[in-house]
């Protein structure tokens, strides 16, 4: 598949207005506008040949998004969940929009047919074993976690600036154009490994914004964009759950920061496969969980 052919869908539509009214001591105000983050549902599929050679649609999953960006969304969720573990084995995709006119209320992704049916059957087997996608939880009851961790890519050895880190950090997530308006986005950034702002993505899910940076490095120029993006940092709104470091392990990024904390497992498996997590950013500090072999310029 040509994944960097012109005319993929435009940026989220992520805000819609509504009329409210404020209550305060003095009683209800007259009603005023106001921008609410956008939440719809998004069915994504997967059709591979199986191994009589037909062709068969494989659900993964429904997910509760923000409209826009549903091709990045669909792609790096296939490849966060090691559905896609190379770009060439992605044929086309397909997006449909059903009554309520959203773009991509449904994402079909289509497998080449060179594609190993028992090796994407194995892959598959292991997705069964998770639970539906949802903007809250993405990985509701998931027993076969481990199982997502198979074949996972090995880390570069990408070293930070202390310094750079830290002004990383600084960035004014606050600030993102999504929950500016709406109070209610959070947001994916990719930053270069000299504290360059490269992408931001911004989504109801926090899960959902990482698959869209992902799918869009995909997208651009397929493991060559991840390659590249390896170098650099991913800063992420909220917490940083075990599924969070599992997609950036996926996709080979060593690198990420929260704005809030990460969680004990998050901690685990980032320090048994040599990432960098970072936590409790403030203008000045922040807590460092795990990769302090990934800085220079300061005491180990």
């Amino acid at each position: 598949m040509d994944l960097t052919r012109p005319g993929r869908q435009a940026k989220p539509h992520e805000s819609c207005r509504v009329s409210v009214r404020q209550l305060t001591p003095s009683g209800l105000s007259a009603p005023v506008g106001d921008c609410l983050a956008e939440e719809a549902p998004l069915q994504m599929r997967l059709v591979a040949l199986d191994a009589r050679g037909e062709p068969q649609a494989h659900p993964l999953g429904i997910t509760l998004r923000t409209p826009g960006e549903d091709l990045e969304l669909a792609v790096g969720h296939a490849w966060s969940e090691g559905l896609l573990r190379k770009s060439s084995e992605l044929r086309e995709t397909e997006s449909c929009a059903r009554e309520t006119g959203h773009s991509g209320e449904l994402i079909t992704l289509f497998m080449e047919s060179s594609a190993d049916p028992d090796v994407f059957a194995r892959r598959l087997e292991a997705r069964r074993r998770l639970g539906a996608s949802l903007s809250s939880c993405g990985l509701c009851g998931s027993a076969g976690m481990d199982s997502l961790l198979e074949e996972l890519p090995e880390l570069p050895q990408t070293t930070l600036a202390a310094d750079t880190l830290l002004a990383i950090a600084r960035h004014p997530l606050h600030e993102v154009a999504g929950f500016r308006r709406t109070g209610a986005l959070h947001s994916a950034c990719l930053f270069s490994a000299d504290g360059q702002l490269l992408r931001v993505h911004e989504d109801i899910g926090r899960h959902n914004a990482l698959d869209k940076l992902i799918g869009s490095l995909l997208l651009e120029n397929g493991e060559r964009a991840l390659t590249d993006a390896s170098g650099g940092v991913v800063l992420v709104s909220g917490r940083i759950s075990w599924e969070l470091v599992q997609k950036c392990l996926r996709a080979g990024l060593p690198c990420l920061l929260a704005r809030g904390a990460p969680s004990s497992m998050a901690v685990e498996l980032g320090g048994r496969h040599g990432m960098l997590l970072a936590g409790f950013l403030r203008e000045a500090r922040l807590n460092l969980y795990c990769g302090s072999q990934r800085l220079s310029g300061v005491d180990a």
